[in-house]
């Protein structure tokens, strides 16, 4: 699997119906990285992954893969969605076969592999996706969150370098997002760039390298703990400022933390409260 670098530069794009979601929004992943893309519902997010995926076509701007600029003849779009696989939201969308392993096998079996190298694929994809009891399961027999990962494992079956998600979270308990983000580690240690949209800024602020804010039609990228800091930019994509942040920012103003403290974590937050109070005590003395 190589490693790419995907951008999209300055970007717009409006449906039929007139809605413009995007207006200029410029947005890079680097190789190897975890973006989070933020943003209420319907601010973009999903528009923006579907042109980075090549699924549509920007009315202005350009998406680029290593500084090469998408072409949107059959020959360039087959090129980019091997290089570029996006998962939706709603695993059913993309699930059309019968039982699990011919859906994993539907995107090789596409490219018109030979048969040794779309078993090799297919087993590789549900392995890393830990789904390999599920091979012989009929799709509409699985979970929400067993058929969210077999999306993923017949996106992984193209070998992307880069993976889009849409929301993968959504629609999880508690221990179905912590199954979701186990795998998606393992797609990283296999050297899978990992893009996702979301509006947890608590999820965004521990996971991510970088976020974008989707926000009137425009993206501000950047360190998750600096922009996710600027409480007008988070009011004004319609976010709740992340929980450690704002937890953060109440310890200091109460002498407990240092100011400008930006803890990602549960543990970082601690880490910072025992860094700011504990004072020294010598032998022989009681602490007050």
């Amino acid at each position: 699997m190589s490693h790419r670098a995907v951008s999209a530069q300055n970007v717009a794009f409006t449906y039929p119906s007139g809605v413009e979601p995007l207006i200029d929004v410029s947005v890079d992943i680097a190789p190897r990285s975890r973006v989070a893309l933020l943003g209420a519902n319907g601010s973009g997010k999903t528009t923006l992954l579907r042109i980075l995926a090549g699924s549509l076509k920007p009315a202005r701007g350009s998406v680029h893969v290593d500084n090469e600029p998408l072409r949107y003849d059959r020959k360039g779009l087959r090129a980019h969605r091997e290089a570029v696989q996006l998962v939706l939201q709603n695993p059913d969308d993309q699930l059309f076969s019968a039982d699990v392993v011919h859906d994993v096998a539907f995107g090789p079996v596409n490219l018109g592999l030979g048969t040794a190298e779309i078993f090799e694929r297919v087993n590789d994809a549900m392995a890393l996706l830990s789904i390999e009891q599920l091979a012989d399961r009929p799709t509409h027999e699985l979970s929400y969150g067993e058929r969210k990962r077999v999306a993923i494992a017949g996106a992984m079956a193209m070998r992307p370098c880069v993976l889009l998600l849409d929301e993968p979270s959504a629609g999880l308990d508690p221990a179905g997002v912590e199954e979701m983000f186990f795998a998606l580690e393992k797609l990283e240690r296999n050297g899978t760039t990992v893009v996702l949209s979301t509006h947890d800024t608590a999820l965004a602020l521990e996971w991510a390298d970088s976020v974008g804010v989707v926000e009137t039609g425009t993206v501000r990228q950047g360190d998750p703990r600096l922009l996710l800091a600027e409480q007008e930019l988070v009011a004004a994509a319609r976010l709740r400022s992340p929980w450690p942040l704002e937890l953060a920012a109440s310890l200091a103003s109460s002498g407990r933390i240092a100011d400008g403290a930006t803890p990602r974590n549960i543990k970082e937050v601690c880490q910072e409260i025992e860094r700011g109070s504990s004072p020294v005590i010598r032998y022989g003395q009681s602490k007050v």
